[in-house]
């Protein structure tokens, strides 16, 4: 009896609300405010030098990936979070140096490539950094 009245107290209105002619639309995001629109980005190192073929090297010495930092700022310099702050980072070539989605970046083989930051809240928005990928080589040492 409890259920019956529950389902005729939804039922109805909404089975009433379709038959006039009521459109159900999924929840819209909000526009950003002014305060929250992002402005620039700021990334760091902007440049920097990865090796590739350090295989069980000196990783300290010969780093094969690197993290990159960058943080979105609003036209008043305040650091955004949130949808606001969400990054997306990207290689120019990826045969070169591959880059998560933390902005850690990874050597592949040696040359030159651009890391690509932009704010997903407006694409247009960019921060690039230049990583030179060497090989380290592999010398033979003879002992004499």
């Amino acid at each position: 009896m409890l259920l019956g009245q529950l389902i005729r107290r939804l039922l109805i209105p909404f089975v009433a609300c379709l038959l006039a002619g009521c459109i159900i639309q999924p929840h819209a995001e909000r526009p950003l405010s002014s305060a929250e629109q992002p402005d620039r980005i700021l990334l760091a190192p902007v440049r920097a030098t990865l090796y590739v073929g350090a295989d069980g090297g000196d990783e300290e010495r010969f780093p094969s990936s690197l993290s990159f930092v960058a943080r979105v700022l609003n036209a008043q310099g305040r650091v955004l979070d949130g949808e606001a702050g969400v990054l997306v980072a990207t290689s120019s070539d990826e045969a070169i140096a591959k880059v998560d989605a933390s902005g850690r970046m990874t050597s592949v083989a040696s040359g030159s490539v651009m890391l690509i930051i932009h704010a997903a809240a407006r694409p247009s928005l960019r921060a690039t950094a230049s990583v030179t990928v060497l090989d380290v080589g592999h010398a033979a040492v003879d002992v004499r």
